[in-house]
């Protein structure tokens, strides 16, 4: 990222209004917390943008394969996601680096 770039895309939200996945101006403090996080060597990565009841798939980890609804977050990027086995839900938590949205 460089140093004048002040746009990344993100989904829009709260009073960003720009359209789904176009570019919105992010806030300064914002652009100042990823610079920070880049200079302290913090491992970044894209990751797609998972919404609570949206559809994911678990891509590692115990539950490899199965697919579910992202029913909440929780701290510490975990989130739970029900999926159903056998003609059940079951609520599962997985870490956030281990699921796509599908």
């Amino acid at each position: 990222m460089s140093d004048d770039t002040s746009t990344v895309e993100k989904p829009a939200e709260g009073a960003q209004s720009a359209p789904a996945g176009m570019p919105s101006a992010l806030p300064e403090a914002e652009i100042e917390s990823l610079r920070r996080g880049l200079a302290g060597h913090v491992r970044m990565a894209p990751h797609p943008y998972l919404q609570v009841g949206g559809r994911v798939r678990v891509r590692s980890g115990p539950m490899a394969g199965l697919e579910g609804i992202l029913r909440r977050r929780k701290e510490g990027l975990r989130l739970v996601v029900s999926i159903e086995m056998l003609a059940r839900a079951v609520a599962v938590e997985v870490d956030e680096a281990d699921v796509d949205r599908t």
